[in-house]
């Protein structure tokens, strides 16, 4: 779900990107997707570490 949500954004970046939108616009879609892409690898890392204690 988290690669979906990702791919979303990204492609609204670039979609603002290439309309020339504000670059406040540009700034917060960023600042959305850098958020969701560190949440999204800081919970795989968690669920790595747990497997590996676990075992």
């Amino acid at each position: 779900m988290a690669n979906a949500e990702i791919e979303i954004m990204r492609s609204k970046l670039y979609d603002y990107l290439n309309s020339n939108a504000d670059y406040d616009i540009i700034i917060q879609i960023s600042q959305e997707l850098d958020k969701l892409i560190y949440d999204f690898y800081l919970n795989k890392y968690f669920w790595l570490s747990k497997e590996k204690n676990d075992n």
